[in-house]
């Protein structure tokens, strides 16, 4: 079949049931070799049929094209600029990145990144590089609030982190953003968690890219399979720029799993580096108000609305994706008992 189409790669599937339940396994095979390049099961209700279809679309989307791309790429080189002034403007971004604060840095640092990566991309539209630094402006924008339009801007960072990956295959940090989108801005959990393993499987020494899977496992409900990850960052690189951002999740992470003196100690580390990151210094006041640390939970509080007037319960359940429901409950009496009326 596939030569008779000229196709170099085939997807078969099959489908298992059992009553009520059922089991879709897919798999991606080179025509050309004969050789297995992937598979993977998916499970599920008979009465979330059409859901689950959606879901094993946009997983073997996510899944299949990168494999392809690796095979393809293989024994080529990584795709480079051919203008080296646009990589010295996206080089720019990078000192704007270390210097822009803790946390996802300010408002201002990332903005100001914007005109340097526009400018690449006018010398080198093809630059995949300079088109995920633009998606993470994005993204990041949509999460901390700083656009009153966080729907289009989370809907720029998708399409901006896919055009990088189409570009180059090869490129983790696309993947590494491309999932924390899906999972903050789409809800696509499944299909988020899987760019993020190819994000940590294209480069496993990369910080962003174990901070990517780390965050999508804390949401996915598997705070135990996030931590691993999320705590092997610092041995990556002590220093690095989203160390704050890390210590926001392995204090989440922490409390889910009622390790309370970790997650103390992670919330006070966060706090004192990153006194200025809001989105840290919400975890802080949930994971002391839930240690009954009442005076220092109301002092991060405090500070949160200082920096976010508008923070209230609807955007607490928008940015913080949670799975399961008994986590953002979680999130919410501990906000509550800190002395939050939102």
């Amino acid at each position: 079949m596939a030569e008779s189409v000229g196709a170099s790669y085939v997807i078969s599937g099959a489908i298992l049931s059992a009553g009520e339940r059922i089991r879709v396994s897919a798999a991606l095979t080179d025509a050309t070799s004969g050789h297995l390049v992937w598979t993977e099961t998916f499970d599920g209700d008979l009465s979330d049929i059409f859901e689950m279809q959606e879901v094993i679309g946009r997983a073997v989307a996510a899944r299949v094209t990168p494999e392809i791309g690796r095979a393809e790429t293989s024994r080529i080189l990584r795709r480079r600029p051919s203008d080296m002034t646009a990589w010295q403007l996206v080089a720019q971004t990078d000192e704007l990145e270390r210097t822009g604060g803790e946390g996802y840095g300010s408002p201002e640092s990332n903005r100001a990144q914007v005109p340097l990566l526009e400018a690449a991309l006018e010398l080198e539209p093809d630059y995949a590089r300079a088109w995920v630094r633009l998606g993470r402006y994005y993204f990041r924008s949509g999460l901390q609030g700083w656009t009153g339009d966080r729907a289009g801007y989370f809907k720029k960072a998708l399409e901006y982190c896919q055009r990088a990956v189409d570009l180059d295959p090869g490129e983790w940090e696309g993947q590494a953003y491309h999932a924390l989108t899906m999972i903050y801005g789409m809800r696509a959990f499944g299909p988020g968690r899987l760019h993020a393993e190819e994000a940590v499987r294209l480069n496993p020494s990369a910080p962003t890219a174990r901070h990517a899977l780390g965050c999508a496992l804390e949401w996915l409900g598997k705070p135990e399979k996030a931590l691993p990850h999320l705590k092997v960052i610092s041995k990556l690189n002590p220093n690095y720029h989203n160390r704050a951002a890390v210590l926001g999740d392995v204090t989440t992470c922490e409390l889910f799993l009622g390790n309370m003196r970790e997650a103390i100690a992670a919330a006070r580390e966060l706090r004192d580096i990153a006194p200025e990151y809001c989105r840290g210094l919400q975890r802080v006041a949930v994971t002391l108000g839930h240690a009954g640390m009442t005076a220092e939970a109301y002092e991060a509080l405090q500070r949160v609305l200082e920096l976010q007037p508008d923070f209230d319960e609807a955007y607490v359940r928008e940015t913080y994706p949670y799975v399961k429901s008994e986590h953002i409950d979680l999130i919410l009496e501990g906000l509550r008992r800190s002395g939050w009326n939102g």
